[in-house]
C-alpha cells in the first residue's frame, strides 16, 4: 500500500495528462485510433478504481482481500463482464461507493435468446467499426449490434436445419461455415423482386447529371516538407511556406518561379503535378484544391502528412454526362443491392420481434 498508493496516484496523474493531450491535441488525435483511446480510458478507470480500494485494503492486512482484488483486475483486463463476482461479498461498510463502482460492468453482457456473445469477440469486432475519436464507445456498440444480428441469423439458420456449403469468394478466400450458413438462410428467406428495364431507365432519367465521368484537375504546388509529428520541424516548415507565399503575386508564372524552392520533384516542372483525378493524392491535399476556383491559390499553406503545401488550381475539366447504355449495368446493380438490403433489414426486424436480446440495440447507431 505504501509503495503502490503513491505509484498509482502518479500513474493516474500521468495517465490523465496523456489522455488530455490525446483528446485535445489535433496532431496526436490525427494519429490515434478509436481502439487507442478506448484502451487508454480503460487503463485510467482501472487506476482510479484501484486507488479507491486502498483504504479498504488497510483493514485487511493479511493480504487475502488484496489477492481477490488482483483476480478482479485480471478479469477486467481479459474483458470478463462477470469480474464483479470476485469481489461481490467484500465488506464495504466503510466505503460502499468504491465497491459499487467495481460492481458495474465496463460493458453490458450481450445475449441473444440466452446465448452470450463473448466480450473478447466484441472487442475484436470493434476494430472493424469506425467511431468519432471522442466517442470510442460507439465502436463497441456497433460491434455488439453486428454480432447480435449475426447470432440471431445463425440461430434461425440452425432452427431451420440448413446446412453450410462454403463457396470460394475469391482466389484463396473461402467462406467460413458461419458465413455460408447465413448466406443459405438469406437465400431461402428473402424474396427479391427483379429489377426491370423500366425501373432502371426511370432511375436514370430522374437526374442523368448524376452519372458523369470523373473530373480532372490541373494542379501545381509548392511543398515545404516536414514530419507533422515533429512540432518544431512543422513550425519551421510552416514559417518557410508562409514566407514563400508572401512573395506570390497570383499569376501562374510567378508561382512557377517560386516552385523552385519546393521540396517536391515537381519543382522541375514549375510545381505542376499534371492532371489529377479523384483519389490521386492524399485526402487533405485533394480537399484543399477541390475548394478552389480555376487560377486560384490556397489562401494559406495546407498541412498534409508530407508537409506544408501552397496549392494552385490551374484548370478544371468537369466530368461528362455518360450515356444510359454505359451506366445501365451499375444502376441495375445498385437497385438490386438496395432491394436486397431492404429485404434483409425487414427479415432481421421480424426475427428481432420474437427474440430476447440484452446488452445491444438493433436500432441504427
Amino acid at each position: 500500500v505504501l509503495i503502490g498508493g503513491p505509484a498509482g496516484l502518479a500513474a493516474l496523474i500521468g495517465g490523465t495528462m496523456l489522455m488530455h493531450r490525446r483528446l485535445t491535441d489535433p496532431r496526436i488525435r490525427a494519429t490515434s485510433t478509436t481502439l487507442d483511446i478506448l484502451i487508454m480510458i480503460l487503463i485510467w478507470l482501472q487506476l482510479a478504481i484501484g486507488l479507491l480500494t486502498i483504504t479498504q485494503s488497510l483493514q485487511h492486512m493479511d493480504g487475502a482481500e488484496m489477492i481477490r482484488f488482483m483476480e478482479w483486475s485480471q478479469s477486467v483486463v481479459t474483458w470478463n463482464v462477470n469480474a464483479w463476482v470476485t469481489v461481490v461479498d467484500v465488506h464495504c461498510s466503510q466505503h460502499p461507493s468504491g465497491v459499487e463502482a467495481m460492481n458495474i460492468a465496463l460493458f453490458p453482457d450481450v445475449t441473444v435468446n440466452g446465448e452470450t456473445i463473448p466480450q473478447t469477440a466484441i472487442a475484436a469486432e470493434a476494430q472493424n467499426h469506425a467511431a468519432p475519436r471522442d466517442k470510442p464507445g460507439i465502436a463497441w456498440r456497433r460491434a455488439a449490434q453486428a454480432l447480435a444480428i449475426r447470432t440471431l441469423l445463425l440461430q434461425e439458420a440452425r432452427a431451420r436445419g440448413l446446412q453450410a456449403d462454403p463457396e470460394e469468394l475469391a482466389p484463396g478466400r473461402i467462406e467460413t461455415e458461419e458465413e455460408a450458413l447465413i448466406r443459405a438462410l438469406l437465400d431461402a428467406a428473402l424474396t427479391i423482386t427483379p429489377v426491370t428495364e423500366e425501373v432502371v431507365r426511370s432511375e436514370w432519367s430522374r437526374n442523368p447529371d448524376r452519372f458523369r465521368s470523373p473530373p480532372l484537375w490541373d494542379v501545381s504546388h509548392i511543398l515545404c516538407a516536414c514530419d507533422p509529428r515533429d512540432a518544431k520541424e512543422t513550425a519551421i516548415a510552416e514559417a518557410r511556406a508562409k514566407a514563400v507565399m508572401a512573395r506570390l503575386d497570383g499569376d501562374a508564372k510567378g508561382f512557377a518561379l517560386a516552385a523552385r524552392e519546393s521540396d517536391c520533384g515537381s519543382k522541375a516542372q514549375g510545381g505542376q503535378l499534371g492532371q489529377l483525378g479523384p483519389g490521386d493524392t492524399v485526402p487533405e491535399f485533394e480537399a484543399a484544391f477541390r475548394g478552389l476556383s480555376d487560377g486560384q491559390t490556397t489562401p494559406a499553406p495546407i498541412l498534409s502528412r508530407h508537409g506544408w503545401h501552397i496549392i494552385r488550381l490551374n484548370a478544371t475539366a468537369p466530368g461528362q454526362v455518360l450515356p444510359y447504355e454505359t451506366v445501365r449495368p451499375k444502376i441495375a446493380q445498385a437497385l438490386e443491392k438496395a432491394a436486397w438490403s431492404s429485404a434483409s433489414r425487414d427479415f432481421i426486424e421480424t426475427l428481432a420481434k420474437t427474440a430476447t436480446i440484452t446488452g445491444a440495440s438493433l436500432a441504427p447507431i
